[in-house]
């Protein structure tokens, strides 16, 4: 059984609002394809707008879509590099940060991140990072 998290609501008139929220992050744990797993809320909502309800083959598509190359699938190279750009973005690309987090050399780092532009080149541009660092995040969600 996997579940959800969330803090009790301040008061009772954010007692609809909250149940909503919980109801669609319940809603996209199937898509998730996590069984066992518990997630805190935070992490869940902004995905489970997107996806709720939805099956696990729309979060397939939307990670092939977005990742394209670079999308990870069972290559276990890829899915290292994804590792490592999920990382560096959400340190807000600060390279040192980042390799201290992976534990890896900051030129170790700066080769992943070449790879990634041989993979998809455009992923520095500002739309595009977003794209790929949500896309990013709703495969670490699936990825136990």
């Amino acid at each position: 059984m996997t579940s959800v998290a969330s803090f009790p609501p301040a008061n009772a008139s954010a007692l609809p609002q909250a149940y909503d929220q919980l109801s669609r992050c319940l809603a996209i744990l199937p898509a998730l394809e996590r069984h066992g797993a518990v997630f805190h809320e935070s992490e869940l909502a902004l995905y489970a707008m997107l996806f709720a309800g939805k099956p696990g083959a729309e979060v397939d598509l939307f990670l092939q879509a977005t990742l394209g190359e670079l999308a990870p699938g069972d290559d276990t190279r890829k899915a290292g590099l994804a590792t490592s750009l999920l990382s560096y973005l959400d340190h807000g690309r600060h390279a040192r940060a980042t390799a201290t987090a992976l534990g890896i050399h900051i030129n170790t780092l700066k080769q992943r991140l070449d790879a990634v532009t041989t993979l998809t080149a455009d992923w520095r541009e500002p739309t595009r990072q977003l794209e790929i660092h949500m896309a990013l995040r709703v495969w670490s969600l699936r990825t136990p």
